[in-house]
Order: structure tokens, then sequence, then C-alpha cells
């Protein structure tokens, strides 16, 4: 479940437009019941196009760990 938009960010580039969204999510046990555990993700998602042709794709979308710093190990 969605909890939190931390930090969200538009970026554009000559051709397109980015969005960086970071937000946490409550984590709940298979019986509907609150975990108490928040997680931190990190998403991109490209947009293109105008009007009625606009599109959005999601680009890169992880979960982080708040110590990571920007580094992302694959």
């Amino acid at each position: 479940m969605l909890q939190d938009v931390l930090h969200y960010q538009s970026v554009r580039d000559k051709f397109m437009g980015y969005y960086h969204l970071n937000f946490t999510t409550k984590t709940k046990e298979a019986d509907d019941l609150d975990a108490g555990i928040d997680n931190l993700f990190f998403v991109e998602i490209r947009r293109s196009g105008r009007g009625k042709h606009e599109e959005m794709l999601v680009n890169c979308f992880c979960m982080v760990n708040p110590t990571d710093n920007g580094i992302i190990l694959y």
C-alpha cells in the first residue's frame, strides 16, 4: 500500500521529459494486517508525445535502501 511520496522531480532533456519519484509503501501480512515495515522505492517515468498521443513509460522501478546513496547494484 502506498504510504507517502517523499520526493518528486521533473527532468527534461532535448527530446523527452522524465519524472523521478521516491515513495514508501507499508508491507501487509497475508491476513491483511499491517506488518509495520516501510519499503522505499525509486521510479523513473519517461514522458513522450503531446495531447492525445502522450505516452508514459516506466523506465526504472526498484526498491532501494535509504543508505544506498544513489548507487544501483545489479
